[in-house]
């Protein structure tokens, strides 16, 4: 065989560079890991290239590329806390990509809660009942929450989301926020709120009475215009279930309560109210009816009118009690109107004697109920106008053995036969004086 040629120095096309071994996850924190690996074969061409990628979940789909570089380390910050994540990386050159590394699976540490959302809030005068989500644990079970209050802090007795602050100054501002607080240690505050306790109710007003009747009592309990819509409650003492009932819910600052007894005492008491809620009672106050005087009687009715006399009859006056009930009469002439008694007594029927006949009168009745205390009086009914008859004329009757002349008894005159006998006194008169003066023309 002959001798050897000359050495062909041949290199071969590169190739994309071996698989990486798994990367090393280190947690510096709940929230901050360091992920480093080492440097593959390149094969013939040098590495340009890094991918890593990371997931939640080891899901195919669920892998995102957190960097692109030529180093072999990369710090991931802003994990979450006690949360399992990801990691796997590849390498390329100019021949193209290597295969994808073995998964490293490491899981962040725990770490104080998330922070709290904004509380909901219920205020009333003297507290504030405050509520809230459990924000994210983050790893380790919340223990309690702390509540600033600005100038101290409250911390709740367990992992309870609501908590009530009591002994606050009504109508006044506080700033609050709420923090979650785990064995790793205190979470961030919740956003700063803003609420105020709400005012006190109003104190019950004054009452007093400022009218009385029988059947009805008028209370009040202020002055003016309720500028303030303030809402007021009147209550009464039922004397039958021995329980106050509401008699008057409004915002008028008086009230008339009706359908009372009389001679009654009646128990009452009144709340005020308004957007912080009803006030507390006043002290009870106690108001009597007075006495109910007897009720009116209709127009009396006159009969069997005569020249001098008549019959007055009305009807009697219904019972309020067991107080017996007078009446009493009074007459009056229609042209002079003063009225005079004429009858005070039980009955309900009278004669009325010594009229002037021919004239005209008025009679009324007033109801007397004669109670322990003394005589009260009621109204007088509507007058009855009546008239007596005038008198009747001089009539002569003739037997036939004698005549005799009946005069009827002498009586006074009444006004109007004063009045005509004037007149024909003033004509006769006026008649004798012409008769003279033609006498003595004839003579002279």
């Amino acid at each position: 065989s002959g001798p050897w040629s000359d050495y062909l120095e041949v290199m071969s096309g590169a190739a994309p560079p071996d698989t990486p071994r798994e990367p090393q996850v280190t947690c510096r924190s709940s929230h901050h890991a360091v992920v480093q690996w080492e440097e593959p074969a390149s094969n013939g061409a040098p590495i340009t290239d890094y991918r890593l990628e990371m997931s939640m979940a080891d899901r195919e789909q669920d892998y995102a590329t957190v960097f692109h570089g030529l180093s072999n380390l990369y710090e991931v910050k802003g994990l979450v806390a006690a949360t399992p994540y990801f990691f796997r990386v590849q390498a390329s050159n100019s021949a193209g990509w290597s295969e994808l590394s073995p998964v490293s699976h490491t899981i962040t540490p725990a770490s104080s809660p998330a922070a709290v959302s904004l509380p909901r809030y219920t205020a009333k005068p003297t507290c504030l009942k405050l509520s809230w989500q459990e924000p994210a644990c983050h790893g380790a079970d919340i223990l309690h929450y702390n509540i600033d209050m600005g100038d101290h802090i409250v911390t709740t007795s367990g992992p309870a989301l609501e908590y009530t602050l009591e002994g606050l100054i009504p109508d006044t501002m506080y700033r609050l926020r709420v923090q979650a607080v785990n064995n790793v240690g205190p979470g961030p505050f919740s956003p700063m709120l803003r609420v105020a306790t709400s005012p006190l109710p109003p104190a019950p007003p004054r009452l007093e009475c400022t009218g009385i009747g029988h059947n009805y009592l008028k209370l009040k309990w202020g002055d003016g215009k309720n500028l303030s819509f303030t809402q007021y409650t009147l209550e009464c003492d039922n004397t039958w279930t021995k329980e106050f009932q509401c008699v008057y819910q409004g915002t008028s600052h008086s009230c008339k309560v009706n359908r009372l007894q009389e001679m009654t005492l009646y128990r009452f008491r009144i709340a005020a109210a308004n957007d912080a809620g009803q006030g507390n009672y006043s002290d009870i106050q106690e108001f009597s009816t007075c006495i109910a005087p007897p009720p009116p009687l209709k127009a009396p009715k006159v009969s069997e009118i005569q020249q001098r006399s008549c019959w007055v009859e009305w009807n009697t006056c219904k019972s309020i009690s067991s107080d017996p009930v007078i009446y009493q009469v009074q007459l009056s002439r229609l042209r002079d109107q003063e009225y005079k008694q004429v009858y005070k007594g039980a009955e309900t029927k009278v004669q009325l004697n010594d009229l002037e006949s021919g004239a005209d009168y008025n009679v009324r009745v007033c109801p007397i109920r004669q109670t322990q205390s003394g005589d009260l009086a009621g109204a007088y009914s509507p007058p009855a106008t009546f008239s007596t008859l005038m008198p009747e004329p001089v009539a002569t009757t003739t037997t036939t053995k004698t005549a005799i002349t009946q005069v009827t008894e002498k009586k006074p005159l009444s006004d109007q036969q004063l009045t005509l006998i004037i007149v024909c006194g003033f004509i006769m008169f006026a008649n004798l004086l012409i008769i003279v003066q033609l006498f003595l023309l004839l003579l002279f």
